[in-house]
């Protein structure tokens, strides 16, 4: 599978993932599982990364540097 179609798909739950209001744990064990059928385990580890940065369930630097400028 490409990677433009990997980031896609991973936008693509991230959005759905985010319509509810928030992300559950069965939400992120399909994702999870779904990227570790796909690539494997180690290399399933980075998706999963932008996955969760994505739904909001990790700050990145710039993100923490964003909001620290707001206060």
């Amino acid at each position: 599978m490409s990677e433009e179609i990997l980031s896609a798909l991973i936008q693509l739950f991230a959005l759905t993932a985010k319509q509810d209001g928030g992300i559950e744990d069965k939400e992120l064990q399909y994702v999870e599982s779904f990227l570790v059928q796909q690539l494997g385990a180690e290399a399933s580890q980075s998706w999963m990364q932008q996955f969760k940065e994505l739904v909001g369930l990790i700050i990145t630097p710039d993100e923490a540097a964003k909001i620290a400028k707001k206060e």
